[in-house]
């Protein structure tokens, strides 16, 4: 991926959805260009500076969840 991101421009934010082992390795080159706010979907907890947002979604968590509404409607 190196060589691949360029500064971030009007981008503010995006949705991560890397595997685990990856992940924190794009996190810190999107940091780098300029990404202010991440979605992560990957199953790891990400390390970013203080000014930069990290909202951490746990999909298996969502599918019970959404299990359980369906189950019991």
């Amino acid at each position: 991926m190196a060589g691949l991101l360029q500064p971030a421009g009007d981008l503010d934010g995006l949705l991560l959805r890397q595997p685990a082992d990856a992940a924190q390795q794009v996190t810190d080159q999107l940091v780098q260009v300029g990404v202010k706010a991440i979605l992560n979907f990957a199953p790891v907890q990400l390390t970013v500076p203080a000014d930069v947002v990290v909202k951490s979604v746990n999909m298996a968590l969502e599918l019970e969840t959404l299990s359980f509404a369906l189950a019991n409607r």
